[in-house]
């Protein structure tokens, strides 16, 4: 759902309001992608894990209250679902890579009017 405000860039995450999506930029142009995704109802503990890239983004959204994962690749369309902690939420983004492929944690809570 179309939101508004502007575009905003946390290194690999692009938050488009207006094309109400946040876009993960993987660095692979071939092979697997791991995607983890924690909701939590609190900030996240710190990843006990070493990561090559971290960055954590403030989404605020109106109404909306679903996410969905879509891969973006020619041969495949597969889409998950999964329900937002809040429409104003925290998204916290972490990166590895090696020679066989990448892995990503994806970690989400409600923002509060601090965050």
């Amino acid at each position: 759902m179309p939101q508004t405000g502007v575009p905003a860039e946390y290194g690999s995450l692009v938050n488009d309001p207006g094309s109400g999506q946040v876009e993960l930029l993987t660095g692979r142009e071939d092979g697997p992608v791991h995607l983890t995704i924690e909701v939590h109802d609190s900030p996240a503990p710190p990843s006990p894990r070493t990561w090559e890239e971290s960055v954590t983004a403030i989404v605020r959204w109106e109404r909306v209250t679903r996410a969905r994962i879509q891969q973006l690749d020619i041969t495949m369309d597969e889409e998950w679902e999964f329900e937002l902690p809040a429409p104003h939420f925290v998204l916290e983004a972490h990166y590895q890579a090696d020679e066989d492929h990448e892995q990503w944690l994806l970690r989400l809570w409600p923002a509060t009017t601090t965050t």
